[in-house]
């Protein structure tokens, strides 16, 4: 939704794939249970591509915590490796829509459950989804074919019940320098024990981005299902110093959710996050009371920076600790 949907230019330039990867890496190390093994492997001979580094992070991401998910509450392990490697006309075919010759490799394998042949045979159309109701919405792997195909590359995926599943992306190579950029990026502003009620119905949004969010200061109380959310604020309404909900969600809706916390305690500052914004939902908001309404962020950085734009305009500092 957030590629499509914004309908944003892709910012493709030359990049090598492993300073990606060692990136995604980092993040992920940062948020995985603690049973949950990531490494990285990277053949120096591996080309450099075309590509917009910001989109590659993206699939990785979203490939990395499927395999979270596919290991479940066990132990396991997820390799991420890069490696160089050509296709003639006769290897070509046994990889869709791959043309000859010389691609940079990415494998994304986990050791988790496997995905049944049926399944295996539909997890790119849009949503399909094995999720329980609520806890995904089946458009994380076509956006990542979608990705993929803009790219021209490939991708592929070998699956095996009770072993694990890899996938494998293919990225044409191209020939010239990384280009890099000078550093302007100031990092993320940090919290001062704000606490923050962050609603979101994807449940391992929600446990990456309290883990991420924590790390830079915050207090965060993470919920799923909007129903639970409202009671929670209902119970001790000033314990939270700033809430972070999404629009789309099942039962109720952002607007909503924020309309019924906002008659409990009118001065709270609320941000309604939206993958597709209009001026209609714009209005709607401003007439709940919404103080801000923003895209729904690309990263925990984003998300940082309008918490702290919210709380330099309301001055917010830390309320008092409610235990939960």
């Amino acid at each position: 939704i957030l590629t499509f949907g914004r309908q944003q230019p892709s910012e493709r330039k030359v990049v090598a794939l492993g300073a990606v990867i060692e990136e995604t890496v980092s993040l992920m190390r940062a948020t995985l249970p603690a049973g949950v093994q990531i490494i990285s492997t990277i053949a120096p001979d591996a080309p450099n591509v075309l590509a917009d580094s910001g989109q590659v992070h993206q699939v990785l991401v979203n490939l990395c915590t499927n395999a979270w998910h596919a290991i479940e509450e066990q132990p396991g392990r997820i390799e991420i490796a890069l490696s160089s490697v050509t296709f003639d006309i006769a290897t070509a075919a046994d990889v869709s829509a791959i043309r000859p010759g010389r691609y940079a490799c990415i494998t994304v394998s986990d050791t988790g459950k496997g995905i049944e042949p049926t399944i295996l045979k539909r997890i790119f159309e849009p949503f399909f989804t094995t999720k329980a109701p609520g806890k995904g919405t089946g458009l994380g792997l076509p956006v990542v074919h979608g990705i993929m195909q803009s790219h021209g590359g490939a991708i592929n995926v070998v699956s095996e019940l009770g072993k694990g599943t890899t996938f494998s992306l293919y990225f044409p190579a191209v020939a010239g320098a990384v280009v890099t950029d000078t550093p302007t990026e100031q990092p993320p502003r940090g919290g001062q024990g704000q606490c923050i009620l962050y609603l979101d119905d994807e449940e391992q949004l929600v446990s990456l981005t309290t883990r991420m969010l924590t790390r830079l200061g915050y207090r965060i109380i993470g919920y799923t299902d909007p129903i639970e959310a409202v009671e929670a604020f209902r119970r001790t309404p000033e314990r939270f110093d700033l809430v972070v909900t999404d629009y789309s969600m099942p039962e109720l809706s952002g607007l909503q959710v924020a309309a019924d916390m906002l008659k409990i305690r009118p001065e709270a500052p609320v941000i309604l996050c939206s993958g597709y914004l209009t001026e209609e939902l714009r209005q709607k908001a401003r007439e709940v009371g919404i103080c801000h309404v923003i895209y729904k962020p690309n990263t925990v950085e984003e998300l940082s920076e309008s918490i702290q734009e919210l709380i330099t305009e309301s001055r917010l500092t830390p309320g008092p600790v409610t235990p939960a």
